[in-house]
């Protein structure tokens, strides 16, 4: 279908009311028959799947962002959206993210592809013949890309979206990292610090013993967490590092299968212009709206969802069309 675009409503009309307050609104959302189990990483790490069934042959992966876990409100909308079209979910925590707590000797980052494709191949051994769509946002939406990057001959994705996607972390970090971004920096910063205080609280060696023995700044920022923390027990040898061997924005031209990739260019957060640098292969769709800040898309008038939320209503539009296809 030809989708229309964003047209932002008065109280919401640019980049940071839109990711603010599509942030701090929203109905609580709960479920009745919420299944959860506890799968492998390809390590010898775990992590906790939480997962709806519906029509065993259609399955929607959702992803969630930096200091996020399958309780964010967007995964929780996504997941009711896709459920009422009677199909399959599985909302994916990150290692040592919500209920995975404790599960896993490492942490994970924007590079962590391997994860994704265990939860994907979860699904696949579980239900053959499944299709399955991946929907990575914010952070998750670079790691959903590097799990394609990696692992896409090992196994079929119809489709993979990503929303708001950090594709080139070094050019992501210096924009949180401007005056102008300061109250993103600080809350991403305060969410890492109580991760990191509920890990050291439950895990007596290894990661734990690293959080406890490490000196933060109490001021820190974002950067400083990838420094101290995601840097040295990843085995990067710093942030820099870090943001370079992860970052997907030069190894897009591997991917062969389908993929959307949904931004806006009032995002607070991540620079559209990285978006910009390559040329991207037929295989790929990019959306780019001129107003939604981050994972926000708030829309003037109510969509057929009966909500302001745009992007639920182009994301579950654009996943039953990829299903009729």
């Amino acid at each position: 279908m030809i989708f229309p675009s964003v047209k932002p409503p008065y109280w919401a009309p640019e980049g940071h009311s839109q990711t603010l307050v599509a942030h701090l609104t929203g109905p609580k959302i709960s479920f009745h028959d919420e299944n959860k189990k506890l799968i492998p990483c390809l390590d010898d790490d775990k992590l906790l799947i939480k997962y709806h069934l519906r029509d065993p042959k259609r399955w929607v992966l959702l992803a969630h962002g930096l200091a996020g876990d399958s309780e964010s409100k967007y995964i929780k909308r996504m997941t009711q959206h896709a459920i009422e079209r009677n199909i399959s979910v599985l909302r994916f925590n990150h290692r040592n993210c919500g209920e995975s707590l404790g599960y896993a000797k490492k942490t994970y980052h924007a590079g962590r592809g391997e994860d994704i494709y265990a939860a994907a191949n979860w699904i696949r051994t579980n239900y053959p013949g499944s299709e399955i769509i991946v929907v990575g946002f914010s952070l998750s939406g670079n790691t959903v890309l590097d799990m394609l990057i990696r692992f896409e001959d090992k196994i079929e994705i119809k489709k993979t979206i990503a929303v708001n996607a950090p594709i080139d972390l070094t050019e992501t970090s210096v924009r949180i990292a401007q005056k102008e971004n300061t109250v993103y920096n600080q809350y991403f910063a305060r969410l890492l610090r109580n991760f990191n205080s509920n890990l050291a609280a439950v895990t007596t060696d290894g990661l734990g013993q690293a959080i406890r023995d490490t000196k933060v700044p109490a001021f820190a920022t974002l950067g400083d967490y990838d420094q101290l923390f995601v840097a040295p027990l990843s085995g990067f040898k710093d942030a820099w590092d870090y943001y370079k061997q992860c970052s997907t924005v030069d190894r897009l031209g591997a991917i062969r299968s389908p993929v959307t990739l949904l931004t806006a260019k009032d995002d607070p957060i991540i620079p559209y212009q990285i978006y910009l640098k390559k040329k991207l292969n037929p295989n790929f769709h990019f959306r780019l709206e001129n107003t939604g800040g981050h994972l926000g898309y708030l829309s003037k008038t109510k969509t057929p969802l009966n909500s302001n939320r745009w992007m639920d209503w182009y994301l579950i539009e654009h996943i039953e069309e990829t299903f009729r296809k």
